[in-house]
């Protein structure tokens, strides 16, 4: 125990050492400035979320039935090439199904859903795969999304960018004041402006079927996708003035 405390106050001890030190390195005169990038980028990759779900009044055949339909989209989506590592099952559940029917909550037999999820790397299949759920009745799509393979690296490059555009800004300011900027004090990257890297698709998804018609599907255009990064830096203001 009386080790344990002691490593605490260590800890604590190093710590307050540390917020003095930058606090103290903070009184120097100094210009703290926002930097911003964004990178616009090409997906390469598109992440379905599809719902498989059945209902019935008996429980028993609901299951069968809904086995059937989600090993029909299993089979659609190997049939496609779609790697199976790329394919996840979840949530699978059943329950009971109720209605209010005349002000009462009644009964109307059960019900059972599984979420589908899978990658694609072939944009192409993108009008393929949307017809073919189109044509499964237990089957509605949540969500897709675009994203790109060298995500974690453009993410980087993006905040190297940042960095650079913080230093560029400090420094005209600095000149605008006679003054130029010395070493960095602190950096850090504002999360709270970071934009979602994934951009939603679902709105591209769209099924004409008429009489007389055969199913068509708009076409992809993924366009880009913003990453963007937002930092926040402090450096030492150095006076030329002699």
């Amino acid at each position: 125990m009386r080790t344990i405390k002691k490593t605490v106050c260590f800890v604590l001890i190093a710590f307050i050492g540390l917020a003095n030190a930058i606090a103290a390195e903070l009184q120097l005169p100094h210009v703290t400035v926002y930097g911003t990038a964004t990178t616009e980028v090409v997906p390469d990759q598109l992440h379905w979320i599809i719902r498989v779900k059945i209902q019935g009044p008996e429980l028993e055949d609901v299951a069968k039935q809904h086995a059937k339909a989600v090993e029909s989209v299993l089979v659609l989506l190997q049939s496609l090439k779609i790697d199976k590592s790329a394919i996840q099952t979840s949530q699978m559940e059943f329950g009971e199904n109720w209605e209010y029917r005349s002000s009462s909550r009644v009964r109307a037999g059960y019900i059972s859903s599984t979420i589908i999820s899978f990658k694609i790397l072939d944009l192409d299949l993108y009008t393929k795969i949307w017809l073919a759920l189109a044509k499964m009745s237990s089957v509605s799509v949540e969500n897709v999304t675009y994203d790109h393979s060298k995500r974690i690296q453009y993410q980087n490059q993006t905040r190297e960018k940042a960095v650079v555009a913080a230093q560029e800004k400090a420094g005209a300011m600095a000149k605008a004041l006679g003054a130029s900027i010395g070493e960095p004090l602190f950096v850090e990257e504002d999360l709270v402006t970071e934009m979602p890297w994934s951009s939603n698709a679902v709105n591209n998804l769209r099924a004409v079927a008429g009489e007389g018609q055969q199913d068509q599907a708009e076409s992809l255009s993924p366009g880009t996708i913003p990453v963007k990064v937002r930092v926040r830096a402090s450096f030492r203001l150095v006076s030329n003035q002699k």
